[in-house]
């Protein structure tokens, strides 16, 4: 992610030379000589407070701390003094064997970000993706594996940022979205050998079928939409074209459910067929383990649930009763096994940094 510079008055671009993992805030300075921004950089854990100048685009940092900012920024009128907010978060996996919220049991008891995905093995262990927290840390998510009360850890692979792990049916093999501050693609790995393949260029959020089908989605570019690529690797074919988010294989690997803006779809693997639209707002989706419906988390204001949606749209059923905190739309699954499920609590404390200069 790059700053861009936009004339005004013709619309010409520049874009500034320093690369950002993301970007969640900018103000401009006084007299309109740079901005101040509130960004990651591309293998940072924490949010910092940087100093663009303009039209240059030279990079002066402002904090020099392990505190994670986050939000917008705010300036006094000489641009001396900043307000912004302090983050502290504290994440962990969690899981309940019957969906009921008050009997969930917490697997992880670490400080690491756990925001990365988990899922349940077909054995019943947890697999999942966790970041290291701590001074001079780098944004790198590991891929762990470990029994479903956490127990028995074991480090899978620990090169680069790995997010959304998902196992194969037969629990040998799992897919995962792979990426460096160069590039980004579905890779795969034999849990026997440790080994790793590369299946694609680009895509996220993989799944894997017991035929042998790995899907994926490219959200957005020249070619959205929910993508295909075999297990041990070869062409990647289109099967749709509209932006999807979050494609799942159904438990009998005949049918893929995704999200998009309003609602979620279903389709063949095979294509053939087009997606069937269910106009029913959700922000995450997984399959019910009879295949007769997805399960998907819904709410809002920071609380999300577990419901059921049946396929044939018949009247939708409630699976969580979280009241507060809830269901990370990241990092979440549902099985027969239950629910697992990452709960991040987060703090906010308004800081003030006097004479940033």
């Amino acid at each position: 992610m790059h700053i861009v510079w936009i004339s005004a008055g013709d619309g010409t671009e520049r874009t500034t030379r320093a690369a950002w993992r993301d970007v969640s805030s900018i103000a401009w300075l006084p007299g309109g000589r740079g901005i101040l921004i509130n960004a990651r950089e591309p293998e940072g854990a924490e949010h910092q407070i940087w100093e663009l100048s303009y039209p240059d685009g030279d990079v002066q940092r402002v904090t020099h701390d392990t505190d994670d900012y986050w939000g917008r920024i705010s300036l006094s009128n000489d641009g001396r003094m900043v307000v912004v907010a302090k983050r502290d978060s504290d994440s962990g996996i969690w899981a309940t064997h019957n969906a009921d919220a008050s009997q969930a049991f917490r697997v992880t008891s670490d400080l690491n970000l756990y925001d990365g995905g988990v899922a349940w093995m077909p054995d019943g262990r947890l697999l999942y993706s966790a970041a290291a927290r701590g001074p001079g840390e780098k944004m790198a998510y590991d891929l762990w594996l470990a029994r479903s009360d956490g127990s028995q850890a074991r480090r899978l692979l620990s090169d680069g940022v790995n997010l959304h792990p998902r196992p194969c049916p037969d629990g040998k093999t799992i897919v995962f979205h792979h990426s460096t501050p160069q590039k980004s693609a579905i890779w795969s790995m034999d849990l026997a050998t440790g080994s790793t393949r590369q299946l694609t260029e680009g895509g996220n959020f993989p799944d894997c079928s017991a035929a042998g089908w790995v899907t994926y989605t490219i959200p957005g570019g020249a070619s959205p939409g929910v993508w295909r690529v075999p297990l041990q690797g070869g062409e990647t074919v289109r099967l749709t074209t509209e932006r999807a988010f979050n494609p799942v294989i159904s438990p009998d690997g005949t049918t893929v459910a995704y999200s998009y803006g309003s609602g979620f779809a279903d389709f063949p693997i095979d294509g053939t067929r087009p997606p069937r639209k269910h106009a029913v707002m959700i922000e995450s989706i997984r399959w019910a383990p009879d295949g007769r419906a997805v399960v998907a988390l819904r709410g809002g204001k920071g609380t999300y649930n577990a419901w059921r949606l049946p396929l044939d749209d018949s009247p939708p059923l409630q699976l969580t009763h979280f009241q507060s905190g809830g269901i990370n739309l990241t990092g979440w699954d549902w099985s027969r096994f239950g629910l697992a499920y990452v709960h991040t609590d987060d703090r906010y404390d308004l800081v003030m940094i006097r004479d940033k200069r």
